[in-house]
């Protein structure tokens, strides 16, 4: 966070929330499945087995259970807390 309140603090031309807001908004609608992140995950299929865990927490089952095969329609993956992460974020300062 020290880097970004950096450049904020030197090139910023916007307050520190209103930057913040567009990454909130991208983080609740989730990481689109389509077939270049199943080609990704795919391939990091072996080291995301090394994370495998609780359901809601693990990225091998969250992704190689849902995208290693192409899906005819694109889906979402939950990016379980980083909104709520983002929005504390946003009501404070950078760094």
């Amino acid at each position: 966070m020290r880097g970004y309140a950096l450049a904020v603090e030197r090139f910023g031309r916007m307050p520190w929330r209103e930057l913040v807001t567009p990454a909130i908004a991208l983080a609740r609608a989730g990481l689109p499945i389509d077939w270049f992140t199943t080609i990704k995950a795919a391939a990091a299929a072996a080291d995301l087995r090394r994370y495998d865990g609780e359901p809601a927490r693990s990225g091998c089952r969250m992704i190689c259970r849902r995208c290693v095969r192409p899906k005819p329609t694109v889906r979402t993956l939950p990016l379980g807390r980083l909104a709520d992460t983002l929005e504390r974020l946003a009501r404070g300062r950078p760094g």
